[in-house]
């Protein structure tokens, strides 16, 4: 497994807690962090990777890198803090840790990558231009 990015949104506690459960669970060798890295770099991960997993500490209305993760052909997985959970399916969200486990594992087990025209189909749903009526509609019952 390989972690990019910085821990920097973690607190100490939670960065000990992850290495002593890599420690614990024998995996030291398995689980590689590989701290920050630029665009090029990112998109390079994703299109070796097979399962890309993201946990935003705060709501995340439509993070770029599941819309990338995506389009690159990985599983993704993310929680069910904002409105990132519309790029995927429901057995795709997870709420605990162990949801999340019991996903990845299954999803391992299958090996599949993700059908780009999916993934086009549902990220058409949340266009501009559809976004800005959405917006402008809402707007006008509300102004009344």
């Amino acid at each position: 497994m390989k972690i990019v990015g910085s821990n920097q949104n973690k607190n100490d506690s939670d960065k000990k807690r992850i290495d002593d459960l890599i420690k614990i669970f024998d995996l030291t060798k398995k689980v590689i962090f590989l701290g920050p890295k630029t665009h090029k770099e990112t998109m390079h991960e994703y299109k070796k990777a097979n399962i890309f997993v993201a946990s935003p500490l705060w709501p995340e209305p439509s993070a770029l890198s599941v819309q990338e993760a995506l389009c690159a052909g990985c599983k993704v997985f993310v929680n069910n803090n904002g409105g990132i959970k519309e790029f995927v399916k429901s057995e795709q969200v997870f709420n605990t840790a162990e949801e999340l486990a019991e996903r990845i594992v299954k999803a391992i087990h299958h090996k599949e990558r993700i059908n780009i025209k999916d993934v086009l189909n549902n990220i058409q749903i949340f266009n501009p231009e559809r976004a800005v009526k959405d917006f402008i509609n809402i707007y006008s019952k509300w102004k009344k």
